[in-house]
């Protein structure tokens, strides 16, 4: 978000930490930079996501090993669909699936570009 905030792109983040990382979220380079952080929540009490990638030097093979807190997660009438419409592009992880779908579908209804990763 920073680096395309960066090129001149108005850019704004929605995603759910932990109590530190969310702080430090809120207080640090992403807000300094200008992304609007409006949609982004502090769980009390939550765990940070943690991930560790291993790849496969001959295949380029990935293997992800990582943890996420529950209460991260977000449900389909949790998304924020305030942020949904308010873009042109809207990039989705593959975290959440029905929750992703949701707020899919209500991005492309209002003409928006959507596109994102996968597990």
């Amino acid at each position: 978000m920073v680096g395309l905030q960066r090129l001149g792109l108005q850019t704004a983040y929605a995603g759910r930490f932990g109590s530190e990382c969310g702080r430090t979220v809120r207080t640090g380079s992403h807000q300094a930079e200008g992304v609007d952080i409006e949609f982004v929540e502090v769980v009390a009490g939550a765990h940070n996501q943690i991930a560790f990638v291993i790849i496969d030097a001959r295949s380029g093979e990935r293997t992800i090993i990582w943890d996420r807190d529950d209460r991260l997660a977000y449900k389909p009438e949790e998304v924020p669909l305030g942020l949904a419409v308010k873009g042109r592009v809207l990039h989705l992880d593959a975290h959440d699936p029905p929750a992703c779908a949701h707020m899919a579908r209500t991005a492309r209804a209002s003409g928006s570009i959507v596109f994102g990763g996968h597990r």
